[in-house]
């Protein structure tokens, strides 16, 4: 489904799309695979176990955003598609694909040709009783080539596929992450601001957190644990820096405790856990988006109570110190499953956007000036779509009239909700970086500071010489 934006946090419905009866799609990927300055779409399908990449034609091209012709990839039988995401992996400057296959304990890499298409998968299995269920691309032995890193949730380990550069990987490198530890995801980012790539990766089995440190050739081969309470649950990790001391916090959500925590990172590496979330019984947080939602300079959280039907809200006053959480209901009975977060109706404020499972619904919630999210717009999906995750972006390249946000909504049964409305979306290919969770949002006030002082004291030596 077409949802053109009208500026104003309301949309006017245009069209859907089909993936075909059956398909469940279940993971999706942004990019511009063809090079034509054009945002694209690829969706992995568990039902009917291909991956069909779609186009979306944005700018002046049709005007209206609409889908391009698509093009199936069948990836084998009896496979599941669990994940899929891309990168240049053989300096082409063209994208190229990474699929999971969680039943045939499968990667499958595609390589990407100029005019979008892609060619023959290259198969690296993960070994029988893996279970890979989900992977991240980075560089992490410092050569230049993209390497690939996979959670085996049922062998605990990660795997490692290091790149030569040229869209081939070497056979895997195993690390393991502890008995019983069920690794179920994988986040990239420099913890240690070294300029390596790191490995933080959530322990369901343990409740705790694995982080694999990266050097110049390759990473540690024991992981760093760390505690996050008793029994099991985390879901969900993702990275940023919150108390604005130059180093990389890690937050994770926890769905069988009902804890959202913060892991500080005080002294390169030396991390301190403070739970910052405990909502109500029942609650269920399952994901948490990251944004500066009141535009102090610090960042805030969104997270998701899938069992209460509404989205909890922690705004940072004060170097990594949270208010109490503002909750808001999405909805009775709406099971929230996924958020998004953007400026949709172009004041200045950042909006909430979740897909709602139960109720088929897209719901918006329009911040005002109070901070508050009273002005909310539910879109219906149409009965039995089951939305479940949604992404923000500007499909149609209409930032020059104004700057829009567009909405894509990814349901079990059909690609839905492509939405409008964002403001400032210079480059669409930048969100698909927000799936690293390295954010590009910095507190302006301590950098600043931290500009002036070392002015001053450059002027001082100065002055001292002379």
């Amino acid at each position: 489904m077409l949802l053109i934006g009208h500026r104003n946090g309301t949309f006017t419905i245009r069209e859907s799309y089909s993936t075909e009866t059956s398909s469940h799609p279940n993971s999706i990927a942004l990019g511009d695979f063809n090079n034509d300055n054009c945002l694209d779409l690829v969706i992995a399908n568990q039902g009917t176990d291909e991956i069909e990449p779609g186009s979306i034609v944005r700018g002046d091209f049709n005007s209206h955003g609409t889908f391009a012709n698509h093009f199936n990839y069948l990836i084998g039988e009896d496979s599941t598609p669990a994940s899929v995401t891309n990168n240049d992996l053989n300096n082409a400057n063209i994208l190229d694909l990474v699929v999971v296959d969680m039943k045939a304990m499968n990667i499958l890499v595609f390589i990407g040709k100029e005019n979008g298409l892609f060619a023959d998968s290259m198969v690296y299995r993960t070994g029988i009783g893996s279970s890979p269920i989900s992977a991240k691309i980075g560089d992490f032995n410092n050569d230049f080539h993209l390497d690939i890193a996979v959670a085996h949730s049922k062998n605990d380990s990660i795997g490692i596929l290091y790149g030569y550069g040229n869209g081939t990987f070497a056979d895997r490198i195993i690390y393991s992450t502890g008995s019983n530890s069920a690794p179920v995801s994988v986040t990239v980012g420099s913890i240690n601001r070294d300029d390596y790539s790191d490995m933080v990766v959530a322990l369901s089995g343990t409740n705790q957190l694995a982080i694999f440190m990266g050097y110049n050739n390759g990473v540690s081969d024991w992981p760093q644990c760390h505690s996050v309470g008793s029994g099991k649950g985390p879901v969900s990790a993702c990275i940023d820096e919150f108390n604005v001391n130059y180093r990389t916090d890690i937050i994770l959500v926890n769905q069988v405790s009902e804890f959202v925590t913060v892991l500080f990172d005080y002294d390169n590496e030396s991390f301190s856990k403070i739970k910052v979330f405990k909502p109500v019984t029942g609650s269920l947080p399952t994901t948490v988006s990251i944004d500066g939602l009141n535009n102090d300079g610090y960042l805030d959280m969104t997270v998701i109570l899938t069992g209460i039907n509404s989205v909890a809200l922690l705004f940072d006053y004060d170097n990594g110190n949270f208010t109490e959480s503002m909750v808001w209901s999405t909805g009775d009975g709406s099971c929230p499953t996924n958020v998004a977060l953007g400026d949709v109706n172009s004041d200045n404020l950042i909006d909430i956007v979740t897909a709602n499972y139960q109720t088929d619904s897209v719901e918006v919630l329009c911040q005002d000036k109070r901070q508050m999210f009273l002005n909310q717009i539910t879109y219906s999906t149409g009965t039995n779509f089951y939305p479940r995750s949604v992404i923000v972006a500007d499909f149609n390249s209409d930032d020059h009239k104004g700057g829009k946000t567009d909405f894509f909504d990814l349901n079990l049964k059909k690609i839905k909700e492509i939405r409008k409305n964002q403001k400032n979306q210079e480059n669409p290919n930048d969100l698909m970086k927000i799936e690293l969770y390295s954010h590009p949002f910095k507190p302006k006030c301590k950098v600043f500071q931290y500009i002036f002082n070392c002015v001053l004291y450059f002027c001082i030596i100065i002055t001292f010489l002379l």
